[in-house]
């Protein structure tokens, strides 16, 4: 490789340095692809204050797709960690850049949890990037171990992220302080972050469904859930096999304390299809959606077609 490839991967504008990158990884061997991935490394380690994090994400991106990690890819890759001005961004690319032994993602592990101990601030990348990576069982127990004290540095819109990845790591030995600690720590979510989130997720799922039911069984809450679930009954992603599932959960004997909620819901799904803004084919669905949970709910709980008579109509008016 001469030095002036080099020095533009190293010193060059961003541009410059992407055009060669991309020339030499498509057509490199798999020794000068990782020799470039060192450059562009170096090109982090001497800390360019004019590169973007569009720019960085870029260069990591191409070495994600066309290196073949070394051992000592990754331990450079690490050494870079305490200090790069784009760190967030190397943790979300690492995965794809560890050399899969056992040692190398052992070594992830550490300087990881080494990082956290420093920057709690880089908790859900860091979780986020440890979740794709292969750990065995007693990697996984160490991760969800130490990580339990750094949850309340978690931003409230976070804590999905966070519960998902931990999830994936927790372990039979593990879960039952784990499954505690993300209890309560699941109940900072106030309502109406959780249904912020619901109106933006796709697609939706039973969860997202049990949910909107909590809160609208809520007085004080009331109100927002029924704006949430008209706009998303709206939207079209509220359908059949969706309701059916929700159903069929709810009359579970550990559920059941929320089937006066889920009436209330199944109202409001009701009362959406005769608002004027509310497509006439939709509201088809929504009404056939909404009575096929009722049929459910009566056929396999007799206690439903007493919540059904004794919902109040004020809650989700039908005009």
């Amino acid at each position: 490789m001469v030095a002036t490839t080099a020095d533009l991967v190293v010193n060059g504008s961003m541009a410059q340095a992407l055009d060669v990158c991309r020339r030499l990884l498509r057509t490199g061997s798999s020794v000068q692809c990782v020799e470039t991935a060192q450059l562009v490394l170096e090109r982090l380690r001497s800390g360019g204050t004019d590169d973007s994090s569009d720019d960085v994400n870029a260069l990591l991106r191409l070495l994600g797709n066309y290196v073949t990690p070394t051992r000592e890819l990754t331990e450079e890759i690490l050494s870079l960690l305490l200090f790069c001005d784009h760190r967030e961004l190397l943790v979300h690319h690492l995965p794809k850049l560890t050399y899969q032994s056992k040692e190398c993602v052992e070594l992830v592990v550490q300087a990881y949890l080494e990082l956290l101990a420093t920057d709690r601030s880089l908790l859900v990348p860091v979780l986020g990037s440890l979740a794709e990576m292969p750990l065995d069982n007693s990697e996984k127990n160490t991760v969800v171990e130490a990580t339990q004290s750094l949850l309340d540095a978690a931003e409230e819109g976070d804590i999905p992220a966070v519960v998902k990845s931990l999830l994936s790591m927790v372990t039979k030995s593990s879960a039952p302080k784990a499954l505690g600690r993300l209890r309560t720590e699941c109940s900072r979510i106030q309502s109406a972050a959780l249904l912020r989130l619901i109106r933006h997720v796709e697609p939706l799922t039973t969860f997202d469904i049990l949910s909107l039911t909590l809160v609208m069984g809520k007085s004080a809450e009331n109100e927002l859930a029924v704006r949430t679930t008209t706009s998303i009954a709206q939207s079209g992603r509220i359908h059949g096999r969706l309701m059916r599932e929700a159903a069929m959960m709810l009359v579970r004997p550990e559920w059941t304390y929320l089937l006066p909620s889920f009436v209330q819901f199944c109202s409001c799904l009701l009362a959406t299809c005769f608002r004027a803004s509310t497509r006439v084919t939709l509201a088809s669905n929504l009404i056939s959606s909404s009575v096929d949970s009722f049929i459910v709910l009566i056929e396999t709980a007799s206690i439903v077609h007493e919540e059904v008579s004794s919902t109040s109509p004020q809650r989700c008016p039908l005009i």
